[in-house]
């Protein structure tokens, strides 16, 4: 049996909130040597470890070929067969020229799949966006183009409203797997979203998961309790 759940709203944008108004300078920066390495890394394994390996100033140990922001081939499905989790953001679209991911929302799925919103600026001045996913879904990004980035506020909009048919990149899969009749409780920690431009973003949208999942708990009888 399904189970229909409601979305809970993202809190947007407050003036008393400074933390929305954040804005990137560029996504283009560079002067960040996390940023260059990690940018376009699309696995979401080997962007841990190579954080941990800058982290440990041990970059060195990192084999070359693993580095490149898209596996050969070969030695994709070479890793694959050490564990399928290891094939988390490795089946992203390539990127187009000049394009950056801005953020990525991963799933705590078999495959560990990610969904990537990206960005790239074009000759008419504008920064345009698009959402690609591991399995060609098209999306609609809202809003498709700014002059300037985003501002923290209007990413978390973003993220709101260009999922699947309109629905909420970060909660869609939550919501979706909840109405499957999973157990709310072994998702917890299922969706996590990461940003190398938004510092306080993964912990935001951590905090609306468990949020949602805490709604979803059985209200306690009074005369039990």
């Amino acid at each position: 049996m399904t189970r229909r759940v409601q979305t809970i709203l993202l809190p947007m944008e407050k003036a008393e909130d400074p933390g929305f108004s954040f804005r990137p300078r560029s996504y283009w920066a560079e002067d960040s040597l996390v940023h260059g390495l990690l940018g376009n890394i699309q696995g979401e394994a080997r962007r841990s470890i190579i954080l941990a390996a800058l982290n440990s100033g041990d970059i060195d140990s990192i084999p070359e070929g693993l580095l490149e922001p898209v596996l050969d081939p070969d030695l994709r499905e070479a890793v694959g067969r050490l564990h399928p989790m290891f094939m988390g953001g490795e089946y992203l679209p390539a990127f187009l020229k000049g394009e950056v991911e801005i953020a990525r929302i991963c799933l705590e799925s078999t495959t560990a799949d990610v969904i990537a919103l990206r960005a790239r600026k074009l000759k008419d001045g504008f920064i345009h966006y698009r959402v690609v996913d591991e399995y060609g879904t098209e999306y609609k990004c809202s809003p498709a183009y700014s002059l300037l980035p985003l501002t923290a506020g209007e990413l978390l909009q973003t993220l709101e409203v260009s999922g699947y048919k309109g629905s909420s990149l970060v909660m869609g899969p939550l919501i979706r797997s909840v109405e499957c009749g999973a157990d709310p409780d072994h998702l917890r920690g299922f969706v996590t979203v990461r940003s190398d431009f938004y510092p306080g973003l993964e912990q935001h949208c951590e905090e609306r998961c468990e949020a949602y999942l805490d709604s979803l708990a059985p209200a306690e009888n009074d005369d039990e309790a």
